[in-house]
């Protein structure tokens, strides 16, 4: 599974596996261990601003789209989450609700260690589907012919663009499934947790559905008119 070959190279840089140490520093202790204290520790800070400037830029994306879907009126209190802030001229509600989401979901993990690496498996399936609904499309335009003669100028990968399209496809296709198959022995390695075993599956299929469902709603009554808001005050 590629998710976790960092941990064979995390077994196989360790000083010694029966010890005691690499299960309870983990790959911390893999680091200082073969890097020293010094470098070590600077390569952990770095891990930890690289996963907050990570976290920061995946709330941006998810507040942008939030408020992007309540200024089309699909959201529900769109009126209130399409609202912009007159002084920063940003969407405040949103950022902060995304934000209180994902702590949450923090809170859930204590202690649980099975449910962090099954909410972790479906992330990543997630973000590679999203992938998919780009590449699927545009490998479909490109079979029939895209881009055409008026594309004349404008950058191109030329005839290796089919194959690149397709092999992006297929990437993302076996990555999505490697990732998402409910292997016991990653998901549920205690037993007796089925839906754990099958979360990607079980949180993928809800998506669609709850997603569909909201789509059809939203067509059978005219678009709303969400008013976004609050013009930026202009400095004098």
């Amino acid at each position: 599974m590629v998710l976790v070959n960092w941990r064979v190279f995390a077994l196989m840089a360790a000083p010694s596996v029966d010890d005691g140490n690499l299960a309870t520093g983990g790959l911390p202790y893999v680091l200082t261990s073969k890097l020293g204290s010094g470098i070590g520790k600077a390569l952990l800070l770095d891990v930890a601003v690289a996963i907050a400037v990570c976290t920061l830029a995946i709330q941006t994306a998810a507040t942008r789209l939030s408020f992007s879907m309540s200024r089309d009126g699909v959201l529900p209190w769109s009126a209130t989450l399409a609202k912009v802030n007159r002084r920063t001229g940003t969407p405040i509600l949103p950022a902060v609700l995304i934000g209180l989401v994902s702590v949450a979901i923090l809170f859930v993990n204590v202690g649980q260690a099975q449910l962090f690496t099954a909410v972790t498996g479906v992330s990543v399936v997630v973000v590679y589907s999203a992938y998919l609904l780009v590449t699927i499309p545009l490998l479909v335009r490109r079979l029939r012919g895209w881009p055409g003669a008026d594309a004349a100028g404008r950058f191109s990968l030329g005839r290796a663009g089919i194959a690149i399209n397709a092999l992006a496809v297929l990437y993302g296709l076996f990555m999505a499934v490697n990732i998402a198959w409910p292997r016991a022995a990653v998901y549920d390695p205690a037993g007796g947790h089925w839906y754990l075993q099958w979360f990607a599956e079980i949180f993928v299929v809800g998506v669609f559905v709850v997603g569909l469902l909201a789509y059809l709603s939203r067509n059978r009554r005219p678009a709303p008119t969400v008013p976004v808001v609050a013009e930026l005050a202009v400095a004098e």
